[in-house]
């Protein structure tokens, strides 16, 4: 599904690809904070932007990018000029579609994601929050933090998340919003060729 909305009153345009699987869909993995560990790993290279040159290239464009994970999606966006809304849509689309996961970038990733972690824990208003949707929720999957717990971080491997990957990544579980300087039906065809 692409959702376009026209709003022509400056030269820019926000992409945003949205995936409908977050924190609460990790079933027998909860509390390891995969979809946002698998976030992380997008940023690391697909098949046509290897490494860092989704990023670069986003930047090269003077734009931006960046993504969140909640309990029930993950958003990929860019901020760019209207211009070059097809780069922002190439970028986002090989992101989401042809990630490479490369091997050596998961351990340094994984640290990363376990100092996140460590940073959270020293902030008293999250801490409150971890433990009041722990105990509001005996049974949702909302009672787990959406980073994961130290324990859980530290057992995933490359395979679990590729398989996790598979399995939460697929077209019908897709959305692309792009939203400024561009027309509707330009756009559509963008985003549906890739």
């Amino acid at each position: 599904r692409i959702f376009v909305y026209e709003k022509k009153d400056a030269p820019i345009v926000s992409v945003q690809a949205w995936v409908k699987t977050g924190s609460i869909h990790e079933d027998e993995f909860l509390g390891a904070g995969l979809s946002h560990f698998l976030e992380h790993m997008m940023f690391q290279g697909s098949s046509k932007y290897p490494g860092q040159s989704m990023a670069e290239t986003i930047h090269k464009c003077g734009g931006e990018t960046n993504a969140y994970t909640s309990y029930g999606s993950t958003v990929y966006y860019t901020d760019l000029p209207a211009e070059h809304v097809e780069t922002g849509i190439d970028c986002l689309a090989s992101m989401i579609s042809t990630p490479t996961f490369p091997k050596e970038k998961f351990i340094s990733e994984k640290e990363v994601i376990l100092r996140e972690r460590d940073m959270y824990l020293d902030r008293p208003g999250s801490v409150i929050a971890e433990k009041l949707w722990y105990n509001i929720f005996s049974m949702h999957p909302a009672r787990h933090p959406i980073i994961g717990y130290r324990e859980k971080i530290e057992k995933v491997n490359r395979d679990t998340m590729m398989a996790y990957y598979k399995k939460r990544y697929s077209p019908q579980r897709c959305f692309f919003l792009v939203c400024g300087d561009v027309d509707s039906a330009s756009v559509t065809e963008m985003v549906r060729k890739r």
